[in-house]
């Protein structure tokens, strides 16, 4: 008897939750686009390999992970050799509103290091357990939990300092940024 193969219909299913994360890796909707796409493309040439076929989203998301990672390390290394810059400067934005705070955090969480960023998109996100990110992540659960905290620490100390670039008399990007925060975690 054959296995089933990986159908249109789970692509369908998973295709929202698979895109919304990779759009929060990614800083640019088109390699989010590319990102799912190959996500799927990889999901289909190796579903002989998944466990759990009625429940596959954590191999989807630890495949989305892999190429991410993989993707990035390819980015640091084109722009290590062609301009000796190992991380683009942060994205300054407005504070005007919390649309585009919560905005510029998610901006802000692209540029973490790929443990944190990958963690607290798992977590945020799409809402899934530390349980459940140590396995998509292939590491213990505490790990995820610290890398969690670091990435809030990373994040509450950068918005802290653009504050103090762009508005140096009143808190409005900590105002903002911190009920954010302290709600996720």
């Amino acid at each position: 008897m054959s296995e089933p193969a990986f159908s249109d219909q789970l692509i369908a299913q998973h295709y929202g939750r698979i895109r919304r994360a990779a759009g929060l890796l990614c800083s640019c909707a088109w390699d989010a686009d590319d990102l799912t796409q190959e996500t799927f493309v990889r999901a289909v040439e190796q579903w002989h390999r998944c466990r759990n076929r009625d429940h596959p989203e954590t191999w989807l998301y630890g495949i989305l992970m892999n190429l991410d990672r993989s993707r990035r390390r390819r980015i640091w290394r084109w722009l290590r050799h062609h301009t000796g810059a190992a991380r683009d400067h942060l994205v300054e934005g407005s504070h005007d509103d919390s649309r585009e705070t919560l905005s510029l955090l998610w901006q802000r969480v692209a540029q973490l290091p790929d443990s944190q960023r990958q963690a607290i998109v798992l977590r945020f996100s799409e809402g899934l357990s530390h349980a459940d990110i140590a396995g998509i992540m292939n590491c213990q659960e505490v790990s995820v939990r610290t890398a969690v905290h670091k990435g809030l620490e990373l994040l509450r100390h950068e918005f802290a300092r653009s504050e103090q670039r762009c508005f140096p008399e009143a808190g409005t990007a900590t105002d903002l940024i911190n009920p954010l925060l302290l709600d996720v975690e």
